[in-house]
């Protein structure tokens, strides 16, 4: 039985031109899924390991160097009446504001969606997670190697028969 990936990644190679903000790409996640994590509460135990492995990616890409004590906390949740979900909102590393993440519009039209029970963007059948300020390399593999981490850890809390 073939594996169904709820993500596409765009753009991640090396730019033709090398400067600031040209090594951003940007990353598809299933309009289902997001309504799903969105849904689904972040047990507090996991939230401090996401943590963990964030710097733990940072220190790992040679990232940590730059302000280390500013990055203790790498990835930002969607909170649903105060408590974090599993919707990731965005995640950041050290640089001039480097983060990927997704536009709080997309966040909330995903919670009106929820609250009617429908999706109200048939056409866009996924969420874009958009980079801000990726200036190098270890900047874009950090981003995508932490994106990726979140996305394993969720979706085996949210689609568990996948995996």
């Amino acid at each position: 039985m073939p594996h169904h990936y709820s993500y596409k990644i765009l753009g991640y190679y090396p730019p033709q031109k090398s400067g600031i903000g040209t090594y951003g790409f940007h990353i598809h996640l299933e309009r289902d899924f997001a309504r799903k994590a969105l849904s689904t509460e972040m047990p507090e135990i996991l939230h401090e390991r996401m943590q963990q492995a964030g710097r733990a990616i940072i220190s790992n890409s040679k990232l940590a160097h730059k302000k280390p004590s500013r990055y203790e906390k790498v990835f930002y949740f969607v909170e649903n009446e105060g408590k974090p979900t599993l919707l990731l909102q965005y995640c950041q590393v050290p640089g001039n504001a480097c983060d990927l993440g997704m536009d709080v519009d997309d966040i909330k039209r995903l919670q009106e969606e929820i609250r009617n029970g429908k999706n109200f963007d048939s056409i866009m059948n996924w969420i874009e997670y958009g980079p801000h300020n990726v200036d190098n390399i270890p900047q874009a593999y950090s981003l995508l190697s932490a994106w990726l981490h979140w996305q394993e850890y969720s979706i085996h809390l949210i689609s568990p028969e996948n995996h």
